[in-house]
C-alpha cells in the first residue's frame, strides 16, 4: 500500500501543514515536524490518504524515494482529506477492500484519477459499537471526527449514502434534499458540505456530460 500523511497544527485558528509523503526525504520531514512542534506546540491533527497499488523504489540518489501513479494518487488523497472532505482518513476503494470486515468506512464520493477509471472514496470517521467501547478516547471531539461521537452513526451513514447515490446518479435536486437533511442532523459533516457546495456551483443541475464522478483539482 502507499500512504501520504499530513500534519495540521492549529494555534489560535492559524493552521500550518506539512506533508510527509514517501518521496520526501526523511531528515527533512523530521526537521520540519520538529520545527512546527516547537513553534505551535505538540497538539496536532493527523490526516492520511490511503491507496493500494505498486511503487518503484529509486535507490540511485543518496535518499531513497518511491514513485508511481499510485503514490501520486495517495498524495492527492492526503491533500483532499484535509482540504476537500475534512476527514482524518481518506481511503480509496482498493485500500478499503483489504481492511478487516469489522472495520466500518463510509462512501463519500467518486472521483477521477490520472491513470485508470474513476475511484470510489471512503472515509474512516465513525466507530462501530465494539470500537466505541474499546477505544473511548476516540470519542473526543475534534473538527475532523464529527461522526465519532454520534450515537446513531449507522442510521446517519445510511441516509448519507442515499443522498450520495442520488448525486452520483445525476439526480441532484433529490440529493440536495437528503444531504441538507444530513447537515441538519450533523452540521459539522464536511463531506456532505463538500458535495453540496460542488452541486451548488451549477444550481444543483448536473452537467450534460455527467458520468457519475468528478475531478478534484489538487
Amino acid at each position: 500500500s502507499v500512504t501520504s500523511l499530513d500534519l495540521l497544527f492549529d494555534n489560535n485558528n492559524k493552521t500550518t501543514t506539512t506533508t510527509a509523503a514517501p518521496e520526501r526525504k526523511k531528515d527533512q520531514n523530521t526537521e520540519a515536524t520538529a520545527s512546527l512542534i516547537a513553534k505551535h506546540g505538540a497538539c496536532f491533527l493527523l490526516t492520511a490518504g490511503l491507496h493500494f497499488g505498486w511503487a518503484l523504489r529509486n535507490s540511485v540518489t543518496a535518499h531513497e524515494s518511491y514513485t508511481s501513479p499510485h503514490v501520486h494518487f495517495a498524495s492527492k488523497l492526503q491533500r483532499a482529506a484535509s482540504t476537500v472532505y475534512g476527514v482524518p482518513l481518506l481511503l480509496s476503494a482498493d485500500f478499503a477492500a483489504r481492511l478487516h470486515t469489522d472495520t466500518h468506512t463510509r462512501r463519500i464520493d467518486r472521483v477521477s484519477q490520472q491513470h485508470g477509471g474513476p475511484v470510489v472514496l471512503r472515509a474512516y470517521d465513525f466507530l462501530n459499537e465494539r470500537q466505541r467501547t474499546s477505544f473511548p478516547h476516540l470519542l473526543q471531539k475534534t473538527e475532523l471526527t464529527a461522526l465519532f461521537d454520534l450515537d446513531d452513526a449507522r442510521a446517519y451513514v445510511d441516509l448519507f449514502d442515499r443522498g450520495l447515490q442520488l448525486y452520483l446518479d445525476g439526480r441532484w435536486a433529490e440529493a440536495q434534499l437528503i444531504l441538507e437533511q444530513c447537515l441538519h442532523t450533523l452540521p459539522g459533516d464536511a463531506p456532505g458540505r463538500s458535495i453540496l457546495t460542488y452541486m451548488a456551483r451549477s444550481q444543483f443541475v448536473p452537467p450534460s456530460d455527467w458520468r457519475g464522478y468528478r475531478t478534484i483539482g489538487l
